[in-house]
């Protein structure tokens, strides 16, 4: 995935609709954003998650048409 590219974005459980990739975050942005914000985490707990549901992308809503945050690989539950 990169900037500029169409993913499937979650409208609903079972509603998908085309989303176009702003920017992708890597690892190190993630976590410096957190510092930035003064949030308290435990960096080996993000690095399991963003194994699981890395990266972070940062698209543009197709109704909001506003930038929002989404996980490129979304959990089951």
């Amino acid at each position: 995935m990169k900037q500029g590219d169409l993913i499937d974005f979650a409208m609903s459980a079972d509603s998908y609709v085309p989303a176009i990739i702003l920017e992708v975050w890597d690892f190190k942005k993630y976590c410096d954003t957190h510092d930035d914000l003064m949030l308290e985490y435990d960096v080996d707990e993000a690095w399991k998650h963003w194994q699981k549901q890395g990266p972070l992308l940062v698209v543009l809503h197709p109704v909001e048409q506003a930038p929002v945050k989404y996980w490129a690989r979304k959990s089951d539950g």
